[in-house]
C-alpha cells in the first residue's frame, strides 16, 4: 500500500512537472511570438528602406544622364560660364603658376605676331630699298620662328619680373597699364617708308 502512494505521488509528481513544462512552452511562445513579429516587420521595412534608396540613385542618375545629353544642358552650361566669367577667370588666375602660363601664353603670341609682320613687310622692304634698309632705318632685327624657338627651348627657362596679384584683378586697368611697350610696333616712324608704298598712287 505504501509502495503504491509512493507510485501514486511519483505519477502525479511527473504528470504536474509535464503540465507545468507545456504551460512554460506556452508562455514562452506567447512572448517570443511579438518579438519575432516586430523584428520581421523592422527587416522588411530596412529591406524596402534600402529598396528605396537604390531606386532613387539610379533615377537620379538616369536624370542627369539625359539632362547632359540634351541641348538644354549645353545652353546652361554656357549661360552658367557667361555669367560668371569674371569670377572664373579670376580664380583660374588666383595661383601664381596659372598667371605664369597666362604670360607665357600671351608672349609667345605677341612674338608669333611680331614674326608673322616681319615675314611680309621685311622682304618687300628689301626688295625695293636694299637688304640694309632694316639696320639702316633702325628696325627691329627679325625675330627666329617663335613656334620652333619654344620647341628647341624647355618653357621653364622662361620667367617674367611680375605678375598680376588678385587685388589688381579686381581693379579695372588704368590708362597708363592699358600702354603695353613693345619693341615691334606699326606705329614706328621707320614704317612711314612703307606706308607709302601702300597709298594709291596718283
Amino acid at each position: 500500500m505504501l509502495l503504491t502512494s509512493i507510485s501514486e505521488v511519483n505519477r502525479r509528481k511527473d504528470e504536474r512537472e509535464q503540465e507545468l513544462l507545456l504551460q512554460l512552452t506556452e508562455l514562452a511562445k506567447e512572448v517570443a511570438s511579438p518579438k519575432l513579429s516586430r523584428d520581421s516587420h523592422v527587416a522588411k521595412v530596412a529591406t524596402l528602406k534600402d529598396m528605396h534608396v537604390v531606386e532613387l540613385a539610379n533615377a537620379r542618375s538616369r536624370a542627369v544622364d539625359a539632362y547632359k545629353s540634351s541641348s538644354e544642358f549645353v545652353s546652361d552650361r554656357e549661360a552658367y560660364i557667361n555669367a560668371r566669367l569674371g569670377d572664373i577667370s579670376k580664380r583660374w588666375l588666383s595661383t601664381p603658376h596659372r598667371r605664369e602660363k597666362l604670360a607665357l601664353e600671351s608672349y609667345i603670341s605677341y612674338q608669333v605676331g611680331i614674326y608673322a609682320i616681319q615675314q611680309k613687310i621685311y622682304p618687300i622692304l628689301r626688295d625695293k630699298f636694299g637688304t640694309s634698309c632694316i639696320n639702316d632705318w633702325g628696325l627691329p632685327p627679325e625675330v627666329p620662328n617663335p613656334e620652333i624657338s619654344v620647341a628647341d627651348s624647355p618653357l621653364e627657362d622662361i620667367h617674367f619680373s611680375r605678375s598680376p596679384t588678385d587685388e589688381e584683378l579686381d581693379d579695372p586697368p588704368s590708362e597708363k597699364d592699358k600702354k603695353v611697350h613693345m619693341s615691334f610696333t606699326l606705329d614706328h616712324p621707320s614704317f612711314d617708308h612703307f606706308r607709302a608704298l601702300e597709298r594709291p598712287r596718283d
